[in-house]
């Protein structure tokens, strides 16, 4: 079992939709079809190391976004830490996708559609 209680679940996606998540976004960076991210889309910082990705809906591999390894590790935290959360995107863009997720364990595991209704979550927003 993870450190959450998950299995390795998020947003009800479980390791073999997120890991197949991961290789469709890698695949078409390699391939030419998106191109390979300079900055994190949570701070903007332009690391000096490879950037990873975070999705929130793995039926929309494309839509992952690009993140820097200190956000990546919050926006993971944020369930055992929302204070810690909620501080770090108070400085941020306040319209940023990031601004919207659950800070609620029980979404580790709950359908995607379950916690945010109708896709409600803004990020998906920078695809329309």
């Amino acid at each position: 079992m993870t450190q959450n209680g998950s299995d390795g679940f998020y947003n009800g996606f479980g390791p073999k939709e997120r890991k197949g998540a991961l290789a469709a976004i890698r695949a078409a960076i390699a391939d030419g079809f998106v191109p390979s991210p300079t900055s994190c889309s949570v701070c903007g910082v332009c690391p000096d190391y490879t950037l990873g990705f975070h999705g929130e809906d793995y039926r929309r591999p494309l839509a992952a976004y690009a993140i820097c390894r200190g956000c990546h590790v919050r926006v993971h935290a944020r369930f055992r830490n929302p204070d810690r959360w909620r501080e770090h995107i108070s400085c941020l863009d306040p319209s940023g996708w990031f601004q919207s997720l659950s800070v609620d364990p029980r979404s580790l595991t709950r359908p995607f559609d379950e916690t945010y209704p109708g896709g409600s979550l803004r990020s998906l927003a920078h695809e329309d």
